[in-house]
């Protein structure tokens, strides 16, 4: 024999089960006290004092839920039907009625019931009240809502004059057969919780509890279908049980709730529900200074998706901390307070935690994973300097410093000084490749605010700001050299001066961490856009920022190439240039850049179909080219191609005001380029590779064969 299957029962059982759970368990008023009355005495008794302190390290709670067992008897089919046993009947047919009677002893009990028919034709179960009036039906696993003390009737037909088998058990919510009592030990981080199974049949297992009102539990997921609602003392639903969520006992106890497979099939599950308010069984970690954590560090091992671990912090100082845990892709971690509220979370405060007064607060670690993890955590104190290195100046021809990570989970800080009003920039370059990440606190450890624009600081007041650093675990750890950091007013000093003519600048990043600058001679209003060697790559390519003269933001790589750059602001400008993004620490750079608005003297390109042919080497690789206003039409052709040499070259199109029309996607040997085009004067830039060789350039009017 085998359950129904889901497409009729199971649907009705869960209506059933979540009409009975939102309106149907609220006792009536009149209803008197669900304490079990002597005949349960099946069920341990239950405490009505308010639980103690749970040791940190638990004794193992070994409780075993009572298995019922199958009716005995001659005649199966049939009869009085005691709470908590399994009926099994191997046959029922034609118009025969099965009549099975329950007796309940509370006013407003709720019947927990499963019923199981086989492969024959559907069976069905209804339950009327001692007064005859129908009650409920009975589905795969249901809950009946019933009225007055007395006696009720299950009756059981099968349709259509056919056969079948089924089994059938009943359990009560005021009365139940037998029902555990978990000690205060269980809500233990540390505790194993209970491992039990409900065999195939059950109405299912009831639960009893005590814990203080307002106490917040951290519930974990059953599996296989096991469900259950925790209710208070009335009978009222509290909290369901089903997956991994938080629950708060806002209403009082003792507290009680059964579990049931959702079809009444065979199912084993692990019972844990560990309190986050006033936590236990989780080791002590305390806040660790900046650097190296050492003792400080925390060590855990999370087996399986879902799975939890804990540790108890605990700070004397209130203020934000820096939670860090190696491999934390597959880590996930809340911080609660000790009244089980969460206040921070991984996403939404992976910088700083405000911890908001002094005492225990609780670090929960949740795997998103089947494969068991080990790990390490710390939690980094950001309102103190502990830890942290010497303090350092912020000038342009200051050391690059190097910072040394030997922990995984580790933070280090650099302090800097700095003056009101101060605008400054931060490189943070690895000199391997990792990812390495940086941001600035103020005096008592709060990072973002300073910086909405990172890496671009506007510091409002004197005082100490302190640039906190993490990295991803395992890829720093003990590089004699682990990543540079560079501090830098924004308004740039003593910079080479660079054309706006296509003059190539020759740069070199000689040590981890350098930033090269170049002013260029360009007006305000005018735009600008870089040439590059399209070969260039890595360090060779560096990273470039536009700055006015008071050090305000004005453009960045990506307007200086997909565009071009418009210098707004005061003059003169300036062109920083990094390599933090390339992932090499040094090497030789070239660049040039070329003014586009109003462009410098340019060759000619007629429509002659020789066009004009420019040689490419390992300093030319950006050619400039006027086409006047009666030279092109609407819709232009231009195509350039390689007659001699290596390499590749794009080109690019812009108006007399500068704004590039069109350009070649990518670079390539020959390419014709067709532009919908405005009146006037217009420029062309030809970019190519640091090598030798010949290109011809030519246009055509688009509409021309």
């Amino acid at each position: 024999m085998r359950p129904k299957s889901f497409h009729r029962t199971g649907w009705a059982a869960l209506a059933a089960t979540l009409a009975v759970l939102s309106a149907g368990l609220a006792a009536p008023a009149a209803a008197q006290a669900t304490t079990p009355t002597p005949g349960a005495a099946a069920s341990p008794t239950a405490s009505a004092a308010a639980p103690s302190p749970v040791a940190a390290t638990p004794t193992p709670v070994a409780v075993t839920p009572a298995k019922a067992a199958p009716k005995a008897g001659a005649e199966p089919c049939g009869g009085s039907l005691p709470f908590g046993q399994i009926v099994t009947c191997p046959s029922i047919s034609g118009d025969e009625r099965h009549l099975y009677t329950v007796t309940t002893q509370r006013n407003g009990d709720v019947l927990y019931a499963t019923f199981h028919e086989g492969d024959g034709e559907p069976v069905h179960a209804a339950v009327t009240a001692p007064d005859g009036t129908h009650a409920c039906y009975l589905w795969s696993s249901s809950q009946c809502q019933l009225g007055a003390v007395g006696t009720y009737t299950i009756t059981v037909t099968v349709d259509w004059g056919g056969t079948n088998d089924y089994t059938v058990a009943v359990d009560s919510l005021k009365t139940p057969s037998s029902c555990t009592q978990l000690p205060n030990a269980f809500f233990s981080f540390a505790s194993p919780g209970i491992t039990a199974t409900l065999p195939n049949g059950s109405a299912g297992h009831c639960y009893r509890f005590n814990q203080p009102v307002g106490s917040v539990l951290q519930l974990r997921a059953l599996g296989h279908s096991v469900r259950g609602a925790i209710l208070d003392a009335n009978s009222q639903p509290v909290c369901p049980i089903a997956d991994t969520t938080e629950c708060r006992l806002d209403s009082a106890g003792p507290y009680r709730f059964f579990l049931t497979q959702l079809y009444g099939a065979e199912a084993t599950y692990t019972l844990r529900m560990s309190r986050l308010s006033q936590s236990a069984g989780c080791p002590l970690l305390r806040p660790a200074a900046f650097g190296d954590p050492g003792d400080n560090t925390g060590t855990g091992i999370v087996r399986f998706d879902g799975d939890l671990a804990c540790h108890k912090i605990r700070t004397s100082a209130a203020g934000p901390v820096l939670v860090r845990i190696a491999d934390s892709q597959l880590l996930w971690w809340d911080l609660y307070d000790d009244a089980g509220a969460k206040i921070c979370d991984q996403y939404s405060q992976s910088r700083a935690c405000a911890l908001p007064t002094v005492g225990d607060y609780t670090l929960v670690v949740r795997s998103q994973t089947w494969d068991e993890k080990s790990y390490q955590v710390a939690v980094t104190a950001l309102i103190r300097n502990a830890g942290c290195a010497p303090a350092t100046g912020t000038e342009w021809t200051g050391p690059t410093l190097s910072v040394r990570q030997l922990s995984p989970v580790g933070t280090q800080c650099q302090p800097f000084r700095g003056r009101a009003g101060d605008r400054i920039l931060t490189f943070v370059a690895p000199t391997v490749y990792n990812e390495v990440s940086a941001w600035i606190v103020d005096s008592t450890g709060t990072g973002t605010t300073v910086c909405p624009g990172w890496p671009y600081c506007q510091f409002p007041a004197a005082g100490r700001y302190t640039l906190v650093v993490g990295s991803s675990p395992g890829s720093i750890v003990d590089n004699d050299v682990s990543y540079a950091v560079s501090f830098l007013p924004v308004a740039p000093s003593g910079c080479a001066t660079a054309g706006d003519d296509g003059t190539v600048q020759h740069g070199q990043f000689g040590v981890v961490g350098e930033v090269d600058c170049f002013e260029l001679p360009s007006a305000a209003g005018s735009k600008v856009v870089r040439l590059t060697p399209g070969d260039a790559a890595g360090v060779a390519n560096p990273q470039l920022t536009v700055f006015d003269a008071t050090g305000g933001y004005v453009c960045d790589a990506f307007q200086l190439y997909q565009y071009s750059c418009e210098l707004t602001g005061t003059a003169p400008f300036f062109v920083v240039a990094d390599n933090q993004a390339s992932g090499e620490p040094t090497g030789d750079y070239q660049l040039a850049f070329r003014r586009v608005a109003a462009p410098p003297s340019c060759p000619v390109l007629t429509r002659d179909p020789a066009g004009l042919t420019v040689t490419s080497g390992s300093e030319r690789f950006g050619f400039c080219f006027t086409v006047p206003a009666d030279q092109h039409a609407v819709r232009e052709a231009f195509r350039y191609q390689r007659i001699s040499g290596t390499g590749d070259a794009t080109i690019s199109i812009f108006d007399e005001s500068g704004i590039r029309h069109c350009y070649t996607l990518s670079p390539s040997a020959d390419r014709t380029l067709t532009c919908t085009l405005p009146d006037g004067l217009l420029t062309v830039l030809l970019e190519t590779d640091a090598v030798d060789a010949t290109y011809q350039v030519t246009h055509r009017d688009a509409s021309t064969p």
